[in-house]
């Protein structure tokens, strides 16, 4: 997920009604803005606690006088279960839009992801089933139930490893099948 972000005009400080509000009042409208970011899924709407615990050195009663600034001069609405941010959603999208964005996006990825998928399937030999990715290792059990350990430092798929292993029968002679580690040879 990206980063959320508010965006706070430079005129901020210069508009009618912030220029009304005392410092703290103007700082709390900030954290109001963030806290209401961070919790989209609201619309908007905040709790005190939520504005309070981001700063908890400042009296409660202070907190109480900010609140009341900021409705006095309309950027904070009173409503049954807490703030609303005037003006949220004429801003912002609304919870329900991002909701509905996201799950067009998902939808999206999976089908790509099962496309690409099915296009590299159709790119894979018949009987290669097993795909290393570069230094990675393959265990093969061949018709005698023997393993071996394939390891290169190139991408490598089953069928290659064991062809590779079929074309390296003196390696495989001199040394115990089950431990045969064949490394960039091919």
């Amino acid at each position: 997920m990206s980063k959320l972000f508010i965006q706070l005009d430079l005129d901020y400080l210069d508009n009618a009604r912030v220029s009304q509000l005392s410092r703290g009042a103007k700082f709390e409208y900030i954290v109001c803005l963030m806290v209401a970011k961070r919790h989209y899924e609201t619309d908007g709407l905040i709790t005190p606690h939520q504005i309070w615990r981001h700063e908890p050195e400042t009296a409660e009663e202070e907190h109480g006088t900010f609140v009341k600034e900021l409705v006095s001069v309309g950027l904070l609405d009173e409503v049954s279960g807490g703030l609303q941010v005037s003006g949220w959603l004429e801003r912002n999208p609304s919870a329900a839009y991002i909701e509905e964005t996201r799950a067009g996006k998902r939808r999206a990825g999976r089908a790509g992801g099962l496309k690409s998928a099915e296009v590299r399937g159709s790119r894979t030999k018949p009987g290669a089933s097993v795909m290393a990715k570069q230094n990675e290792a393959i265990d093969i059990v061949d018709s005698d139930s023997t393993k071996f350990i394939v390891h290169s430092s190139q991408p490598l798929t089953q069928s290659v490893a064991e062809s590779h292993l079929d074309s390296n029968s003196d390696l495989e002679s001199k040394t115990d099948k089950s431990s045969v580690i064949c490394d960039d040879e091919f």
